[in-house]
């Protein structure tokens, strides 16, 4: 597994990733993923899914805590 990318916040400290969301298939994972970078939150994926059945498992949609509330609360309201 890839390590977590190591972009710096606006103060300056690296992000501590949390997960805001989590998805049965890598494709719900992708477009969560772009409604949260379109509203400006920049954001990762962890795949959990094993190699040999790429189908299978859960991929994680993950933010910096700072902006954890921001994206769970555009998350929970439907696109415009």
């Amino acid at each position: 597994m890839p390590p977590l990318p190591h972009t710096g916040r606006p103060d300056g400290k690296a992000p501590i990733w949390t997960v805001v969301h989590v998805a049965a298939h890598r494709t719900e994972a992708e477009l969560v993923l772009g409604r949260l970078e379109a509203e400006g939150i920049p954001a990762v994926l962890l795949d959990h899914s094993p190699s040999a059945y790429p189908m299978m498992g859960e991929v994680s949609v993950l933010v910096d805590r700072t902006r954890v509330l921001e994206a769970l609360h555009l998350l929970q309201n439907p696109a415009p």
